[in-house]
């Protein structure tokens, strides 16, 4: 199966090509030429589908083989990831808040003629 008859597909799921652009971000010219004319596709068009269809297999996309939607067990280990990801971005941001009160301590002992200056008062 061509990159194009698995797009075909996907234009289907969607309803008309209209709506796949519209999800994808994709040209319409772009998707007409590879959906009636079986135009290649290039990394930007590849990287649109698999971030339009996070439950998409990438592998299936890109290659033919496998199913085209993920296992729930990839989905989970992705959402597992995602989830990691999340809680690292949260630490992240508390050390950050507990960096800026303790640089706004020091400003306030050190120089407190600052404080307006700074928007600190």
């Amino acid at each position: 199966m061509s990159y194009s008859e698995r797009i075909k597909l996907l234009v289907e799921i969607e309803g008309s090509q209209a709506n796949f652009c519209a999800k994808t971000g994709l040209n319409k010219q772009t998707v007409s030429k590879i959906v009636n004319r079986g135009s290649g596709v290039n990394g930007d068009t590849i990287s649109a589908v698999v971030e339009a269809y996070p439950d998409l297999n990438a592998e299936w996309f890109v290659t033919g083989v496998g199913e085209m939607w993920k296992t729930d067990t990839q989905t989970s280990s992705n959402t597992q990831v995602n989830g990691a990801q999340n809680d690292l971005k949260d630490e992240i941001i508390a050390l950050q808040k507990k960096r800026i009160a303790m640089l706004e301590q020091a400003i306030v002992k050190g120089a407190p003629h600052l404080m307006g200056q700074l928007g600190l008062e």
